[in-house]
């Protein structure tokens, strides 16, 4: 018994000094929670911050969540476009690299894109600024023309709702099928981030209004079999003039 404890008739100790169990199971209630939510808060911070991309498994691991190609989309898809706006190289020039790669493009390729795996399509970023024409409103793809870049390939802008291809998955050539499950996990995460511009930079855009006007573009393609006849740009970026 400490100096500062008093006693009642009979020895009672006073009810306001009696020291108290911890709650347990009320802090259990609570504590497992919050461990789940600060390790994913650190999860995707991580993935915010660091240059390297996180696998599926690192995440389930972690946070015991299971893995979300929507979250991972979103939480991967700003340090995705910064990396094709850091490294996008005027169409032109990919055109003249390209067309004097005698390698089948991996001289190219290896200048320029990354890829997943060997035999795959070359993702690489591309910039441009050109005159708009008119948006196919049933793919949503927005011809443009460039001055000095020849007509064939054709540069098409993919504006939606359709968005195909898994240029923005590939181009960083560190989202890579062995950071998933299976590859509809990654097929997901190529949906998933072609999601993430239809809802951000094109959110209520209407390219059928861009006719005429000069634009510039920042995004990204694969160079694949259609490649001869048109590159299929996935935007991260756009400016309209006028």
């Amino acid at each position: 018994m400490s100096d500062q404890e008093t006693l009642l008739p009979g020895g009672q100790i006073p009810p306001h000094q009696l020291r108290q169990a911890p709650a347990k199971k009320n802090t259990e209630r609570w504590l497992k929670p919050l461990i789940v939510f600060v390790a994913l808060a650190v999860v995707l911070t991580a993935m915010f911050l660091n240059t390297k991309f996180i696998s599926a498994q690192d995440i389930e691991s972690i946070t015991g969540k299971q893995f979300s190609a929507k979250e991972y989309a979103e939480a991967n898809f700003e340090k995705i476009a910064a990396t094709v706006i850091e490294k996008a190289q005027p169409a032109t020039v990919l055109y003249e690299t390209i067309q004097a790669d005698q390698s089948g493009k991996d001289d190219a390729g290896e200048l320029f894109g990354n890829r997943d795996s060997v035999g795959a399509a070359w993702a690489f970023p591309v910039s441009l600024t050109g005159v708009a024409g008119k948006v196919n409103e049933g793919s949503g793809q927005l011809p443009v023309t460039v001055e000095g870049f020849p007509e064939k390939p054709q540069l098409l802008i993919q504006t939606g709702p359709a968005m195909i291809g898994s240029a923005l998955r590939d181009v960083t050539g560190e989202i890579t099928f062995g950071l998933f499950l299976n590859q509809t996990e990654y097929q997901n995460v190529g949906q998933e981030l072609n999601d993430q511009v239809r809802s951000g930079i094109l959110k209520d855009v209407k390219a059928v209004d861009w006719e005429g006007k000069t634009i510039t573009v920042i995004g990204t393609f694969l160079l694949d079999a259609q490649s001869k006849s048109k590159w299929l740009i996935m935007p991260v970026q756009i400016q309209v003039e006028g």
